[in-house]
């Protein structure tokens, strides 16, 4: 007989991983089934994925992107998304978990992570939209099941934590098929309530449970919602294409409360320091303003007003006979020099010089100062100290 190639356990074990790993089908697989036998270490866990006849072994490293979300328990039944190898080392073929989803909800992850980029890409979900809590809201609205855990729960913890607000439930299905119309109606009808802030509310659930907020027209409604949206759907762990799209998230319904509205307790133990502090600067200007009274009190003008009255009383005296003096000598100054003007004017008065001998003669009214002027005839007025003598030129000089 003739001997053919002999192969080592090893080579064996390389070109069947080879072969695996050439072939497109077994580099993207979808595979479900029921865990068991799971182990989990700080790196990633270790299980199989079984039916009834047959087990893969399979493991799921924690350095995958969507590890952080993996709950998987012995018995549960869950669809991988993987590809299928060899482990050299083991001998064994086993598959590489790169997403797990339970059973049911990996078609439904699928479309729900389509509609997150579409809707990323929109821009729906952007920081810029969203728009801040107010600080102290009047009215407030809760739309979810009624009645619910959820709904009770929030009643009353807004009413312990912040009374002051006007509280009302929007009820609406949010579970089923009728969800997302009967949420978006909820929403529709909350912008017409004039409220300050709408919390949207849904308590814990699986995946299927949680959808109807997974859903196109809920969430666009959400984003196009005219009032302030608050989301607060299922547990810390459960993120939803209505969280993104809300104006904030908060972990569940129970923490709504405490994330939405101040602590009236709060409120007054700030109201009660300021009054204090207030009343601590007022009093400490008071005494203050008393110290600096008590020392104006002890001046001379409050403990003897009548001396410092006397005092003020003789120094206006003296100031008023300052006054005269000043006054009158300044109008005998000024006499002075009008006199001295008077003097000079008279001296330049023309007719001052009469008296001494001198005579003005006018003809036709005006002062004759050539001989020119006195032609034959002419009617001549001379004006001599104490009258006027008429005559007529017979002659001209």
């Amino acid at each position: 007989m003739e001997r053919k190639d002999v192969y080592t356990v090893s080579e064996v074990t390389l070109l069947l991983k080879k072969c695996l790993d050439a072939v497109p089908f077994f580099s993207s697989l979808s595979v479900k089934g029921e865990i068991s036998n799971l182990k989990s270490y700080p790196f990633g866990s270790y299980f199989d994925l079984k039916d009834e006849n047959s087990p893969l072994p399979c493991v799921y490293f924690a350095s995958e992107a969507g590890y952080h979300g993996f709950k998987g328990r012995n018995g549960d039944a869950y669809v991988l998304e993987g590809r299928l190898s060899v482990y050299p080392k083991g001998g064994r073929y086993q598959f590489y978990v790169a997403r797990a989803y339970p059973e049911g909800s990996g078609l439904l992850a699928l479309k729900r992570e389509e509609l997150k980029k579409k809707l990323l890409a929109e821009g729906l979900f952007d920081e810029s939209r969203k728009r801040p809590l107010p600080t102290f809201p009047r009215k407030i609205g809760i739309l979810t099941a009624h009645p619910s855990a959820a709904e009770a729960d929030i009643l009353k913890n807004l009413s312990a934590r912040y009374p002051l607000a006007e509280l009302t439930v929007i009820p609406a299905t949010v579970q089923g098929s009728k969800a997302p119309s009967s949420i978006v109606k909820g929403i529709k009808i909350a912008d017409t309530l004039g409220l300050d802030l709408l919390i949207i509310a849904r308590g814990g659930g699986s995946s299927e449970d949680l959808a109807a907020f997974d859903d196109e027209k809920v969430v666009r409604a959400i984003a196009a919602s005219k009032t302030v949206t608050v989301t607060a759907i299922g547990h810390e762990v459960d993120f939803t294409l209505s969280d993104f799209a809300s104006d904030k998230r908060v972990s569940t319904p129970t923490a709504a409360a405490a994330q939405v509205v101040p602590d009236i307790r709060e409120i007054k133990e700030a109201i009660l320091e300021d009054y204090a502090l207030i009343w601590s600067r007022a009093a400490s200007k008071l005494e203050e303003l008393k110290k600096k009274a008590d020392l104006l009190m002890g001046r001379s003008y409050f403990l003897n007003p009548q001396s410092v009255y006397l005092i003020q009383r003789q120094k206006i005296e003296g100031l008023d006979e300052r006054l005269d003096r000043a006054a009158l000598g300044l109008i005998n100054k000024k006499k002075q020099t009008l006199y001295s003007y008077a003097e000079r004017l008279r001296a330049l008065d023309p007719e001052s010089v009469l008296g001494r001998g001198y005579a003005l003669a006018y003809i036709d009214g005006k002062l004759v100062r050539d001989s020119q002027e006195a032609t034959e005839g002419a009617l001549m007025e001379t004006k001599v100290a104490n009258g006027i003598i008429k005559s007529r030129v017979t002659k001209e000089n």
